[in-house]
């Protein structure tokens, strides 16, 4: 029996260290943004990156490092985001940041941007535009 709740406890601790290395944990749920809107919130994941204001819809911009894929940041004109990351973005800067991106499961052509909302970003650094 007592190798019986020793086996038990270390499965618990395994699922639990699982449960608690997914990407769009409900256990950060004070700081998501998106989370709780999203479709597939198991879809969510880290990236580290660039957030730009730009040109066009969307006007926000998620360019991954080591990626050539571009991110839109939607819905257009009412961005989900963290409040922090939104309010020190202008034209004259780009935030350097690690971002939790969901997803829009819409399907779109291939090659097309892919829309995603920002649901939590962490180790933001301010940088002048085109350094």
């Amino acid at each position: 029996m007592k190798r019986f709740l020793v086996t038990l406890g270390a499965i618990g601790v395994g699922l639990a260290a699982v449960a608690a290395s997914t990407s769009c944990s409900a256990a950060d749920g004070a700081a998501a943004v998106c989370h709780a809107k999203v479709q597939a919130p198991q879809r969510c994941r880290w990236v580290t990156g660039l957030v730009r204001l730009t040109n066009g819809t969307p006007s926000i911009r998620v360019l991954p490092h080591g990626e050539h894929r571009r991110y839109g940041v939607w819905p257009p004109e009412n961005e989900w985001m963290p409040a922090d990351l939104k309010s020190q973005l202008t034209f004259d800067n780009e935030i350097s940041a690690r971002m939790r991106l969901c997803p829009n499961p819409e399907k779109l052509p291939p090659g097309a941007m892919r829309d995603v909302c920002i649901d939590d970003a962490t180790v933001l650094k301010v940088l002048p535009r085109g350094r």
